[in-house]
């Protein structure tokens, strides 16, 4: 039996129970997964979290499923619950990512890549990660920064998809 809490939460993939396939969606997310960041937006109801989830399931694809919310403008509060999710993912002993600590605060980018680097090269070879509820993150977040930099350097085999209710921010437009 799993224990209950926050952490665990933020990783639980919706249920997609009675959803019909979408096979015509499916095939452009086939193409679009060439490029490493896909971004999906939609008014609410529209359907973007379950055509995830259905797609992730039609095509079995190793992924990890990380619903955002407004704890997460607090980095400290995101590598934590994202370290949660990496190592409930693995199944088996939890890899050794970089931990932010105080002295990180002045150089932040950089440790946000040396962290994605380590935590997508602990997802294996090929991957999708899926962040979802990115609307609940404030306009003038630093996250948007750090999620920029951990997104460019995904590497080759790994996408990640971001689930919104609105476009990307401005920071975003050269990924």
């Amino acid at each position: 039996m799993k224990p209950k809490g926050v952490a665990l939460a933020k990783t639980t993939r919706p249920s997609f129970a009675g959803i019909l396939p979408r096979e015509r969606l499916f095939a452009q997310l086939d193409s679009a997964r060439t490029n490493r960041v896909i971004w999906l937006t939609g008014p609410p109801g529209a359907g973007k979290t379950s055509l995830v989830a259905t797609y992730l399931a039609r095509r079995k694809l190793r992924s990890l499923w990380y619903q955002l919310d407004e704890s997460d403008i607090d980095a400290a509060s995101f590598f934590y619950h994202f370290d949660v999710a990496i190592a409930e993912q693995s199944k088996r002993k939890a890899p050794a990512l970089p931990r932010l600590t105080p002295e990180y605060q002045a150089g932040l980018p950089a440790f946000i890549k040396r962290y994605a680097e380590a935590a997508f090269q602990s997802l294996g070879k090929e991957f999708l990660v899926v962040f979802d509820g990115y609307q609940d993150i404030p306009a003038q977040s630093q996250f948007h920064e750090l999620m920029r930099d951990a997104l460019e350097v995904i590497p080759p085999g790994g996408c990640v998809v971001i689930i919104s209710r609105a476009d990307p921010p401005p920071i975003m437009a050269r990924l």
